[in-house]
């Protein structure tokens, strides 16, 4: 794809996404723009579960499976449980990238999961994002 979320880009204000025992392979953004990260996923904004779930060969600028960010729009919310990350790459947060800029937070809690070689850092924060891991 070559804009927001290689396989999936949940929008500001979405319904709260859910994905349950998804496998997400070989996704990528082409794109040196940074609003076009999450090489599989983009949680922009919104609120995302992310249970169960394989996350192997994607790529992109920043999170090269999944990047979670807020700006302005509004708060983000991202729980993942039980994901393998492995193989993923991001010049910055190969397998997770946490963003918070702006006035709104940005919120991830990571459970019971497997970061394994992706480039770039298993796992990236970046402002005053917060992670529970």
């Amino acid at each position: 794809a070559g804009s927001a979320g290689g396989a999936v880009y949940v929008a500001p204000y979405a319904v709260t996404a859910n994905f349950t025992d998804c496998v997400f392979r070989g996704n990528t953004t082409y794109s040196s723009n940074y609003a076009y990260s999450g090489g599989a996923i983009r949680v922009y904004s919104s609120t995302a579960n992310i249970v169960g779930c394989l996350f192997t060969g994607n790529s992109s600028i920043r999170g090269g499976a999944v990047t979670v960010q807020a700006v302005n729009t509004a708060n983000t919310w991202a729980y993942i449980d039980r994901c393998t990350f492995a193989g993923n790459s991001a010049p910055s947060g190969g397998g997770l990238y946490i963003s918070r800029s702006g006035t709104k937070g940005c919120w991830a809690t990571v459970k019971n999961s497997v970061f394994w070689t992706n480039p770039g850092g298993e796992i990236t924060l970046y402002g005053a994002s917060a992670a529970y891991v």
